[in-house]
């Protein structure tokens, strides 16, 4: 009777699986990746003064233009502070991305006239209605963001699997 022996060292397997698995239990490197493609979103939105979906932002009102250092119509670029504000915060396996800046809210969702109490002189703050101007995409990603997430996973991906 003739037969065959396969002998088969499997530390060499098992070792690769197992540097394989850390990789894959921490996947700061993609949730940053797609932390960037929602941050490139919100950087559109500023550039043109629209919401992730594509909607138009309000125009800004004669009063606030007159106010405004520059006298621009362009809505939430007056100064540059809050499109600058977007940060993103990675971690193994989850991502944020947002600012801190404590009026973003008011310029994201809106803001009835004297929503947030009155001033000292007993005047409404804000002084006017705010329409709601999004720029962080909150109802599900756009979909050409969603392509771009799905691009920022397989890359990642690929590179854990060292394909």
């Amino acid at each position: 009777m003739t037969g065959v022996v396969i002998e088969f060292d499997a530390d060499g397997v098992l070792s690769r699986l197992n540097g394989l698995n850390l990789r894959l239990l921490n996947l700061t490197s993609i949730m940053q990746a797609v932390g960037e493609v929602v941050r490139a979103s919100a950087d559109l939105a500023f550039t043109e003064g629209r919401d992730p979906y594509g909607a138009p932002w309000e125009p800004l009102s004669p009063v606030t233009i007159a106010n405004r250092r520059q006298r621009s119509n362009v809505p939430l670029r007056d100064t540059g502070v809050l499109a600058n504000s977007i940060s993103v915060a990675a971690g193994r396996d989850s991502v944020s991305v947002g600012t801190n800046l404590e009026y973003a809210p008011t310029h994201q969702f809106g803001a009835a006239q004297g929503q947030y109490g009155t001033t000292l002189r007993g005047g409404p703050i804000p002084w006017g209605d705010v329409p709601a101007r999004p720029f962080l995409p909150l109802n599900g990603l756009p979909p050409d963001d969603e392509l771009d997430v799905l691009d920022a996973v397989r890359d990642g991906l690929e590179e854990a699997l060292g394909a």
